[in-house]
Parts: structure tokens; C-alpha cells; sequence
């Protein structure tokens, strides 16, 4: 029973996660990319502290689950799902781009899979305080 939870839960994420990502305003069209590290968030940082900590940790919590989901579901090992956090990641923001609907942003796939390695981390001390119990 708990595993089918989970993968409600993980089906809803990731509807979340499309929607968050993928879907803008009509009439809202993008069409660029930055390569450079950083760049953006410096001077969002320069303009607004408040937008700055919501965009840098936002683009870090909301892919915790998605290193939660990866190790709990599919049982990949801790390297596994760093890797598919990163590809999820890059397949967003290429999508965002070829959509016209975001930025490609370096800054995005690093902080991404940041949450993504603390969601693993987190799994991990579950487990591990699971055993110790």
C-alpha cells in the first residue's frame, strides 16, 4: 500500500514539476539561454535579496522529491540518481528552450541537482536511521 502512495505522490510531483516548468502565461514567449555561471543570479541578487533567495532556493527544493522519488522507486544507487536528476534537469530546460516557454540556464541544472543530491542525502539518513531503530 505505501509504495502505491508514492507513486501517486510521485505522479502529482511530476505534474507539478511540468507545470511549474513548462506551462507560462499565454502570449509569454522566451527565447534565450545563459551560459554563464551565475550571471543572472548575481544580478538579481544586486537587484532584490527577496527574489534572489526565492529563485536560487526554489530551483533547489523543488527537485528534493525528485531525488527522494528516484532512489525510493527505481532504487538507483546514490550516483544513479544524481545522474537522472541532472538529465530530468536538462531535459526541462531544453525543452523550456525549444518551447519557447523558459530560459536554458546553467545555474538551473546545477541547483537542480543540488536538490537533487540533498533529496538522496535525506533518503540515506531515513534509511539509515531506520536501521538503527
Amino acid at each position: 500500500m505505501e509504495k502505491k502512495l508514492i507513486i501517486v505522490l510521485f505522479g502529482f510531483y511530476c505534474i507539478y514539476l511540468f507545470n511549474l516548468t513548462l506551462i507560462r502565461p499565454e502570449g509569454v514567449i522566451y527565447q534565450s539561454y545563459n551560459l554563464e555561471l551565475f550571471k543572472n543570479l548575481i544580478m538579481i541578487y544586486c537587484n532584490s535579496k527577496t527574489t534572489f533567495f526565492y529563485l536560487f532556493l526554489g530551483n533547489i527544493f523543488v527537485f528534493i522529491p525528485l531525488g527522494l522519488f528516484y532512489r525510493y522507486l527505481f532504487k538507483f544507487g546514490f550516483f544513479k540518481t544524481i545522474v537522472a536528476v541532472f538529465l530530468t534537469s536538462l531535459i526541462i530546460e531544453i525543452s523550456q528552450l525549444v518551447l519557447k516557454v523558459g530560459v536554458f540556464e546553467l545555474d538551473d541544472l546545477i541547483l537542480n541537482t543540488l536538490g537533487g543530491i540533498i533529496g538522496c542525502v535525506i533518503y540515506l539518513l531515513v534509511e539509515r536511521m531506520k536501521k538503527n531503530v
